[in-house]
């Protein structure tokens, strides 16, 4: 969890202006959805029960903004997402 906070953190100054859900959207695959909400939730000081119910909403009524989170796919990528995701 530790490398995937330090991805984010390196990739993006501030995360008030990403939303969370374009963030779910992008590491959807890469992590459980406990892991996902426990991790989301530490990014934006959310409460980890309620965006583990969260998830499968926002994914299955495609609540994110998929041109956001490609955005913030790219600039995780510049970050070493790759790598990252090849640890995963």
């Amino acid at each position: 969890m530790e490398k995937s906070i330090e991805l984010v953190r390196n990739s993006f100054e501030n995360l008030d202006n990403i939303d969370y859900k374009d963030l779910i959207y992008v590491f959807y695959d890469h992590f459980s959805n406990r892991n996902l909400a426990r991790f989301i939730a530490y990014l934006y000081n959310k409460d980890e029960t309620i965006l583990l119910f969260e998830i499968d909403d926002v994914m299955a009524n495609k609540k994110y903004n998929l041109d956001k989170a490609e955005k913030i796919a790219a600039r995780l990528k510049k970050n070493g997402f790759d790598a990252w995701a090849e640890l995963d």
